[in-house]
């Protein structure tokens, strides 16, 4: 491999628009087509020092080797992935439905709330209009006991 090679990253992808204009796409991805795929990914990260050290330390067979394993690692990792969501499907229907419940008894609740903000709001209204009311009432009492003594005095005299 020629890490260094912009050259490489051209033809692997001459390569793979070969690949898409008649290649054999019978197996899904074939062989080739990955390690084609994981000397594109070398590329990009040869200058990052652990790819360095595995690029020094291996041959090219090892690498291989290792690309297949990591590959039927991750697959493996997605197959069981797969089988976790399918198990948790029923669970996450209930917590589904569940959540809808929620959100009904919470649109419910709103309403509520909003309909009794209302109410309150008219409440208030009403104690501000009363107590108008009542200092009108007051500035009234307190004109006419004035208006009685000037003329409970007028009358005394």
């Amino acid at each position: 491999l020629d890490l260094t090679s912009e050259g490489a990253e051209s033809s692997y992808l001459r390569e793979e628009e070969d690949d898409d204009l008649g290649g054999d796409s019978s197996s899904g991805q074939s062989a080739e087509h990955l390690l084609r795929g994981l000397d594109l990914e070398l590329i990009r990260f040869a200058e990052h020092e652990v790819v360095k050290n595995i690029m020094r330390s291996s041959s090219a067979g090892d690498l291989k080797d290792r690309a297949w394993s990591v590959e039927a690692k991750l697959q493996a990792v997605e197959m069981e992935s797969i089988h976790d969501y399918v198990a948790e499907s029923d669970n996450l229907v209930t917590l589904h439905g569940q959540i809808q419940g929620c959100d009904g008894i919470l649109g419910e609740m709103e309403a509520l709330l909003s309909g009794f903000k209302t109410d309150l709001g008219k409440i208030s209204n009403e104690i501000k209009s009363l107590q108008e009311q009542s200092l009108g009432m007051s500035i009234k009492l307190r004109n006419r006991k004035a208006a009685e003594r000037r003329l409970g005095a007028f009358v005394g005299e």
